[in-house]
C-alpha cells in the first residue's frame, strides 16, 4: 500500500524489504536497522532477501558489531549496497552482507583503516603484525 504525499504516491521501502542506513554509526542509528532485521526475521512470510543501503562515514565500533551480529545471525540473507561513502565502521557493516550480494555503486567512496591480524608469541619480544591489506576483502 502506498501513501499520498503532495498528490504523489509514496512507496514504503520497508514493505519491499529495503532499509536505508545513511548516517554515522552509533547505537541510536543502528537500532532501527537491527529492529528491521529482527522484525523481518519473525515474519510469517519473510522476504527471500533483505536489502540494506549504506552511506556512512563510519562511527562507533560496538554499534557496528551489534549490527554485524544481527546481519550474520539473520535467517534471511542481507544484501548490502554501498552508495555515496562507505567508510570505516560502515565498511565493516557493508562487508558483513551476504557473499555475492555486496554491491558498490560506481561513485561510492570507500575508506578503510589498515587491516591487521595480531598474534602473540613467547618466542618474540615484538608482537608481529600480518598485513591483510593485500587480500581482497570484498
Amino acid at each position: 500500500m502506498t501513501a499520498k504525499q503532495n498528490g504523489k504516491e509514496e512507496i514504503n521501502l520497508e514493505k519491499h524489504g529495503v532499509h536505508l542506513l545513511m548516517s554515522d554509526i552509533s547505537t541510536e542509528t543502528v537500532t532501527p536497522t537491527i529492529e528491521w532485521i529482527l522484525k523481518n526475521s519473525l515474519m510469517e512470510d519473510p522476504f527471500p532477501i533483505l536489502t540494506l543501503y549504506i552511506c556512512s562515514p563510519g562511527g562507533e565500533l560496538p554499534a557496528a558489531f551489534a549490527l554485524i551480529d544481527a546481519i550474520k545471525g539473520s535467517p534471511i540473507p542481507v544484501r548490502t549496497i554501498g552508495i555515496g561513502e562507505v567508510c570505516s565502521a560502515g565498511l565493516l557493516i557493508f562487508i558483513a552482507g551476504e557473499p555475492g550480494e555486496r554491491i558498490l555503486t560506481p561513485n561510492t567512496l570507500i575508506l578503510s583503516h589498515q587491516f591487521c591480524l595480531l598474534y602473540t608469541s613467547d618466542a618474540a619480544d615484538d608482537t608481529p603484525c600480518v598485513d591483510l591489506g593485500g587480500r581482497r576483502i570484498i
